[in-house]
């Protein structure tokens, strides 16, 4: 908290007013960052209604893996405060749970669906692409998995109407 507030100009006892412990920042950076993911997410896609579903499916993956770097790090900050700190995991865990449901739901509209499962399922299926690619690379083939996905969605849809 001290380097945080050399680095800001102001006192520690600045900081601690706002924050009650270094936890407490963490928690209070992590609900800016999906906050701002959020807002940027849906800014991203304004779809018109003529736009076909396998577009939508791509257009996803394609801002995820342009988000690909910032996501990396995010994560991997998120890792280690988690392997470093136990104790802290409870009291994130609402706070992480409430952005997945969020981005569910953001990706469920996306896809013409009210069903925050499909959500869920597609974005776990191409957030698993993206983790194929910090893997193996940008070269991964994703056409297979996306295929599916795709067919999977448009089944879904087709059976929600």
């Amino acid at each position: 908290m001290r380097k945080l507030a050399d680095a800001l100009e102001v006192s520690t006892g600045t900081v601690y007013h706002y924050f009650e412990s270094k936890e407490d920042l963490f928690e209070q950076v992590v609900r800016a960052v999906i906050e701002e993911n959020a807002e940027a997410a849906h800014a991203a896609f304004a779809l018109g209604p003529d736009q076909v579903l396998h577009l939508r499916v791509r257009d996803i993956l394609a801002y995820l893996i342009h988000q690909e770097e910032e996501q990396m790090r995010r994560f991997i900050v998120l890792i280690d405060y988690w392997r470093l700190n136990p104790e802290g995991r409870a009291a994130l865990q609402p706070t992480l749970d409430g952005a997945h449901r969020r981005y569910a739901r953001i990706v469920a509209a996306l896809l013409g669906s009210r069903d925050e499962g499909l959500g869920v399922v597609v974005l776990a299926a191409l957030f698993n692409i993206v983790q194929q690619r910090w893997f193996h690379g940008p070269a991964f083939d994703a056409e297979p998995q996306v295929r599916i996905i795709e067919r999977m969605v448009a089944a879904e849809l087709a059976r929600e109407a």
